[in-house]
Protein backbone atom coordinates (compact mmCIF):
# COMPACT_ATOMS: atom_id res chain seq x y z
CA UNK A 1 0.00 0.00 0.00
CA UNK A 2 1.17 3.70 -0.75
CA UNK A 3 0.79 6.82 0.49
CA UNK A 4 -0.52 9.69 -1.32
CA UNK A 5 3.74 11.09 -0.94
CA UNK A 6 4.57 7.30 -2.31
CA UNK A 7 2.51 7.90 -5.54
CA UNK A 8 4.28 8.04 -8.51
CA UNK A 9 3.90 11.73 -9.89
CA UNK A 10 1.43 10.53 -12.76
CA UNK A 11 -0.93 8.76 -10.55
CA UNK A 12 -1.15 12.10 -8.28
CA UNK A 13 -2.30 13.82 -11.40
CA UNK A 14 -4.48 11.66 -11.81
CA UNK A 15 -5.98 11.46 -8.69
CA UNK A 16 -6.32 15.23 -8.28
CA UNK A 17 -8.17 15.50 -11.52
CA UNK A 18 -10.54 13.04 -10.61
CA UNK A 19 -11.36 14.81 -7.39
CA UNK A 20 -11.15 18.40 -9.39
CA UNK A 21 -14.03 17.45 -11.56
CA UNK A 22 -16.14 15.17 -9.31
CA UNK A 23 -15.95 18.16 -6.79
CA UNK A 24 -16.22 20.96 -10.13
CA UNK A 25 -20.17 20.92 -9.70
CA UNK A 26 -20.37 21.35 -6.56
CA UNK A 27 -21.95 18.18 -4.74
CA UNK A 28 -19.94 14.71 -5.39
CA UNK A 29 -22.75 11.90 -6.41
CA UNK A 30 -22.37 9.17 -4.96
CA UNK A 31 -21.30 7.42 -8.36
CA UNK A 32 -18.58 9.66 -8.96
CA UNK A 33 -17.42 8.61 -5.05
CA UNK A 34 -17.45 5.12 -5.76
CA UNK A 35 -15.32 5.94 -8.97
CA UNK A 36 -12.70 7.58 -6.85
CA UNK A 37 -13.01 4.61 -4.52
CA UNK A 38 -12.33 2.55 -6.94
CA UNK A 39 -9.41 4.52 -8.29
CA UNK A 40 -7.86 4.48 -5.03
CA UNK A 41 -8.29 0.68 -4.81
CA UNK A 42 -6.19 0.72 -7.97
CA UNK A 43 -3.29 2.88 -6.77
CA UNK A 44 -3.22 0.89 -3.84
CA UNK A 45 -3.39 3.91 -1.26
CA UNK A 46 -2.79 2.97 2.01
CA UNK A 47 -6.17 3.63 4.80
CA UNK A 48 -4.39 6.86 5.79
CA UNK A 49 -4.48 8.71 2.44
CA UNK A 50 -7.76 7.24 1.52
CA UNK A 51 -9.02 8.63 4.58
CA UNK A 52 -7.44 11.68 3.14
CA UNK A 53 -9.39 11.78 -0.02
CA UNK A 54 -12.53 11.15 1.21
CA UNK A 55 -11.47 14.09 3.51
CA UNK A 56 -11.19 15.97 0.07
CA UNK A 57 -14.62 14.96 -1.08
CA UNK A 58 -16.37 16.18 1.78
CA UNK A 59 -14.51 19.34 1.58
CA UNK A 60 -12.76 18.83 4.62
CA UNK A 61 -9.66 19.32 3.21
CA UNK A 62 -8.04 20.96 0.08
CA UNK A 63 -7.38 19.23 -3.00
CA UNK A 64 -3.47 19.73 -4.07
CA UNK A 65 -2.85 21.77 -7.68
CA UNK A 66 -2.52 19.33 -9.98
CA UNK A 67 1.30 19.61 -11.07
CA UNK A 68 1.56 20.15 -15.14
CA UNK A 69 5.21 19.32 -14.77
CA UNK A 70 4.19 15.84 -13.90
CA UNK A 71 2.48 15.16 -16.75
CA UNK A 72 3.08 11.19 -18.40
CA UNK A 73 3.26 10.15 -21.72
CA UNK A 74 0.73 10.63 -24.04
CA UNK A 75 -0.82 7.51 -24.18
CA UNK A 76 -1.21 7.48 -20.24
CA UNK A 77 -2.44 10.85 -20.92
CA UNK A 78 -5.30 10.00 -22.84
CA UNK A 79 -6.28 7.40 -20.42
CA UNK A 80 -6.14 9.98 -17.81
CA UNK A 81 -8.65 11.97 -20.04
CA UNK A 82 -10.96 9.21 -20.72
CA UNK A 83 -11.22 8.61 -16.95
CA UNK A 84 -11.90 11.84 -16.42
CA UNK A 85 -14.63 12.48 -19.24
CA UNK A 86 -15.99 9.23 -17.60
CA UNK A 87 -15.91 10.45 -14.01
CA UNK A 88 -17.81 13.38 -15.36
CA UNK A 89 -20.74 11.99 -17.29
CA UNK A 90 -21.14 8.92 -14.18
CA UNK A 91 -23.97 11.34 -12.81
CA UNK A 92 -25.82 11.19 -15.75
CA UNK A 93 -25.02 15.04 -16.92
CA UNK A 94 -22.14 17.00 -17.62
CA UNK A 95 -22.74 20.05 -16.09
CA UNK A 96 -21.09 23.28 -17.40
CA UNK A 97 -18.46 23.30 -14.90
CA UNK A 98 -17.51 19.95 -15.93
CA UNK A 99 -17.48 20.65 -19.36
CA UNK A 100 -15.19 23.62 -18.81
CA UNK A 101 -12.99 21.90 -17.04
CA UNK A 102 -12.42 18.63 -19.05
CA UNK A 103 -12.01 21.44 -21.82
CA UNK A 104 -8.97 22.88 -19.73
CA UNK A 105 -7.94 19.48 -19.35
CA UNK A 106 -7.48 19.14 -22.82
CA UNK A 107 -4.72 21.69 -23.29
CA UNK A 108 -3.15 20.94 -19.72
CA UNK A 109 -3.02 17.45 -21.00
CA UNK A 110 -1.36 18.87 -24.12
CA UNK A 111 -3.50 16.60 -26.60
CA UNK A 112 -5.36 17.56 -29.67
CA UNK A 113 -9.14 18.17 -29.72
CA UNK A 114 -9.67 15.47 -32.50
CA UNK A 115 -7.64 12.79 -30.29
CA UNK A 116 -10.43 13.14 -27.61
CA UNK A 117 -13.03 13.01 -29.87
CA UNK A 118 -13.88 9.27 -29.52
CA UNK A 119 -13.95 9.74 -25.89
CA UNK A 120 -16.35 12.65 -25.87
CA UNK A 121 -18.58 10.45 -28.05
CA UNK A 122 -18.36 7.13 -26.50
CA UNK A 123 -19.12 8.94 -22.64
CA UNK A 124 -21.98 10.61 -24.45
CA UNK A 125 -23.32 7.01 -25.53
CA UNK A 126 -22.66 5.36 -22.44
CA UNK A 127 -24.22 8.17 -20.03
CA UNK A 128 -26.68 10.74 -21.45
CA UNK A 129 -30.33 9.64 -21.83
CA UNK A 130 -32.01 9.11 -24.94
CA UNK A 131 -34.64 11.66 -25.53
Amino acid sequence: MLSLDALPDSDRFLLWTLLRTALADGKVAPVEATFIEKSMDVLGLDPASQATVRGMLLGQEAVPEVDPGALPDRARRLELFRDTVLLAYSDGALDEREQTRLERLIVVLELERAECEGVWQTARELFEDDD
